[in-house]
């Protein structure tokens, strides 16, 4: 994983007001590798999630091989303990007061690069979106942005994928208004990696190029 620069753009207003507030962050040329090796775990920069895990068994002879610990702590009084708990919640209080919140109207990110080898099938199958533009406007406290994210699919020589609108939380009672189009998708690239796993495509014609348009939408109230 690779990040070329990070970029942070602010004024003395947005820095310094009531609300302190960072104008925009922009992240130039991503780049982001992901494995998917055969035993399941997927990895991105050495570093490695899930994959196989212990049996009951091992599990159960690996515990069975620790040496138990002998339990020689003391209970401590209830004073003492009503203390330390009041304590804790003092330094939680004062944490909290000394918090600021910084809010980012504009995040940016260009040039990014994401590709998806899976070492799980035979052949192993890359996927790659590359030339990633993406853009959250207008990024409020609450978590609504408008969206606006292309790229390229497939190797396309044009941004063949991309994802506009308004990104909200619906549970939190938050406007969800976005379209994701995947328009032309090479269909010969497509037709080969289906059957790298698995999928049944004889006797169908998948060539010349595939609009894809869907969209999601809820308001607020709904």
């Amino acid at each position: 994983a690779t990040v070329r620069s990070v970029r942070l753009f602010t004024s003395l207003l947005d820095l310094f007001g009531g609300a302190p507030a960072i104008s925009e962050i922009v992240v130039d040329d991503v780049n982001l590798a992901f494995t998917r090796s055969k035993d399941g775990s997927l990895s991105v920069g050495g570093i490695k999630f899930g994959g196989k895990r212990s049996s009951p068994d091992e599990t159960a002879r690996a515990s069975s091989a620790k040496p138990a610990q002998p339990n020689d702590a003391k209970q401590k009084p209830s004073d003492e303990s009503g203390a330390t708990a009041r304590g804790e919640e003092s330094q939680k209080d004062n944490a909290k007061d000394s918090e600021v919140a910084f809010q980012i109207k504009n995040f940016t990110v260009t040039n990014a690069n994401v590709s998806l080898l899976d070492e799980t099938v035979t052949p192993n199958s890359r996927i790659a979106l590359t030339k990633i533009n993406a853009y959250l406007k207008e990024v409020h406290a609450a978590g609504t942005a408008k969206v606006d994210l292309s790229g390229h699919l497939f190797g396309a020589d044009q941004p063949n994928l991309q994802l506009t609108g308004t990104a909200g939380n619906p549970l939190a009672n938050q406007l969800l208004d976005l379209k994701f189009a995947l328009k032309p998708l090479d269909l010969t690239a497509f037709s080969a990696l289906a059957a790298t796993y698995g999928a049944q495509l004889e006797g169908t014609s998948l060539a010349g190029p595939l609009e894809i348009v869907l969209s999601v939408q809820t308001r607020p109230g709904t």
